[in-house]
């Protein structure tokens, strides 16, 4: 079962089965016309229908929701503060280099780790490797996926004990965020904060430190 959700005057209509399936209705009456504005946002004003599976119907005719914002935030703490001694060992070696070891404060380790991950591993959209996330294949080839590199930076921050946050968001031009409907497309960017610097990282946009 999918929940569907309506955005600028898109009304949703009520469930039906077709010849079998379960159909959704979505429509909207009259729709006016959208005007670019210098200056002001755009998409996110477009009339727009929002689906996401939802639930599994179960035997005993129950219907067990799939996930919660909560289920995918424990996901990913556990994606990210998890690792085996092997990968810890492989964190340790590199940041024990007379550089990293001679900084002073947090802002200056995070800039590091920050200039290291960004500068020496290239980050593409697909890696035709099973274990492209893999620490060790990381650090041996210099590449990864979108995840491996967060991967990196949790590790880095893991093993030097550098608290860090992870929040998930969207581009405010496209859309904004709807936290009453639980969609994962809602979780585009990722960003790392570090409260001890009350500052972000954003590990994914190489131009950004």
């Amino acid at each position: 079962l999918f929940d569907i959700k309506g955005y600028h005057g898109v009304t949703r209509e009520r469930d039906s089965l077709m010849n079998g399936k379960n159909c959704y209705l979505a429509y909207i009456k009259d729709l006016p016309g959208l005007e670019e504005e210098k200056y002001a946002s755009y998409l996110p004003h477009f009339a727009r229908v929002e689906y996401s599976l939802a639930y599994n119907i179960q035997e005993n005719g129950k219907d067990k929701r799939l996930f919660t914002w909560d289920d995918i935030a424990k996901n990913v703490y556990k994606t990210y503060t998890t690792f085996s001694s092997k990968e810890i060992k492989e964190g340790k070696k590199i940041l024990d280099n007379k550089t990293y070891q001679s900084l002073s404060g947090t802002l200056q380790k995070v800039n590091w780790i920050e200039n290291y991950i960004k500068g020496n591993i290239v980050q593409q959209e697909y890696v035709q490797a099973e274990n492209a996330e893999d620490i060790e294949f990381i650090i041996k080839n210099k590449l990864t996926t979108e995840d491996g590199i967060k991967k990196m930076f949790a590790l880095l921050l893991f093993v030097d004990n550098i608290d860090f946050e992870i929040g998930y968001t969207t581009n405010r031009f496209n859309k904004p965020f709807d936290y009453s409907f639980i969609n994962p497309d809602n979780l585009a960017d990722c960003l790392f904060y570090i409260p001890a610097i009350q500052q972000y990282i954003a590990p994914n946009y190489i131009v950004y430190r």
